[in-house]
Order: C-alpha cells, then sequence, then structure tokens
C-alpha cells in the first residue's frame, strides 16, 4: 500500500485497527506515509510511541532513527546510529540510517546505506528511489538511472513515479 501511494489508507488502518493486528512495521509504514501527507507532528508523535513498545527491537531503533533525523537530535541520532550496528539485516534500521545520513548531505554514506538495503529487501522500491536520489547528488548518473528503474518497476503506482520517469526520459535524452 505504501508503495502505492495509498497513504491515507495506512494511517486509517494502523488509527483503526486492532491494536493486536497492528505490527511496529506496520506503525513505521503509516509514520512514513504521514511525513508523505505533511503530517510531521503526528509522525514524530507516532515514531515516539514506537520506540516505547514492546517487540521489534529493530523498528524501535528504526523509529529512534526516524525521531533524530526529523527533530535534529544529534544525541538520539548517534544513540541510534550505534544501535542501528545490531541491525545489519533490517530493512527499516537500514533505510532509516540511509536517510540520516542524506539529510546531513552525507550522499556518499547514504548512496553504500541505502544499497545494503537493497541487498537486503531487493523488493522495497523506495530503497531504489532513496539510493538514485543519492548517486543523484554524487553526480552518477549512470547508477542514478539503473536504481530508478528499478524503483518504476518495483512501484508502478508510486506517487513518484511521474517525477522519475521524467529523470529517466531526460538521461535517455542526452545518451541518444
Amino acid at each position: 500500500m505504501y508503495e502505492s501511494g495509498e497513504d491515507r489508507a495506512i494511517v486509517n488502518r494502523v488509527k483503526n485497527g486492532v491494536p493486536t493486528d497492528v505490527t511496529g512495521a506496520d506503525r513505521w509504514f503509516a509514520a512514513q506515509s504521514q511525513l508523505r501527507l505533511g503530517l510531521r507532528n503526528d509522525a514524530i508523535s507516532d515514531l515516539t510511541a514506537l520506540t516505547q513498545t514492546a517487540g521489534d527491537p529493530d523498528v524501535q531503533v528504526a523509529a529512534q532513527l526516524a525521531i533524530g533525523r526529523l527533530t535534529n537530535d544529534e544525541a538520539t541520532l548517534a544513540q541510534a546510529r550505534a544501535a542501528a550496528g545490531a541491525y545489519p539485516e533490517s530493512l527499516f534500521v537500514q533505510y532509516e540510517l540511509g536517510l540520516s545520513y542524506a539529510v546531513r548531505n552525507d550522499f556518499a554514506s547514504a548512496a553504500r546505506i541505502f544499497d545494503v538495503c537493497i541487498g537486503t529487501a531487493p523488493t522495497f522500491a523506495y530503497a531504489y528511489y532513496q539510493a538514485a536520489l543519492a548517486y543523484q547528488r554524487l553526480d552518477r548518473p549512470d547508477i542514478m538511472a539503473n536504481r530508478f528503474d528499478r524503483f518504476v518497476r518495483l512501484a508502478p503506482n508510486a506517487p513518484e513515479r511521474p517525477e522519475v520517469e521524467s529523470v529517466l526520459r531526460t538521461i535517455s535524452a542526452g545518451r541518444q
């Protein structure tokens, strides 16, 4: 649902669902949806609650990374980055870790982490999307195009698709 841009439905499902049926992953995706909807304070509040729930320790660390990134809290971010080392195979931790580097303009680290995330979860389209953005900032149009192409294939209904396809057309026209 997230990769199709069904943000309102995701948030409603988590808010109105039976608490025992809603996982930490569901809550993390709902917070990501809230961010896309411009509900930053709601996302931070829900991520904070997620850090305090039992279970899904990797999702808790991912939530801490997100909170540190969104609030620009270096202490929280440093603590969460240290904890992230325990979850090298977690899609959520690796994705948030990559975002934490990207917002600090460390695009080399962000690209490397998003590539780790791709290796861990090769069907998660947004790892490709974020990797493409990082490679774009590193002036690597070849890798950027590869990652954007994979994103479009994995998430054909993503809200970012028109923008990504425009970039891909521009790159393709430049090669001719």
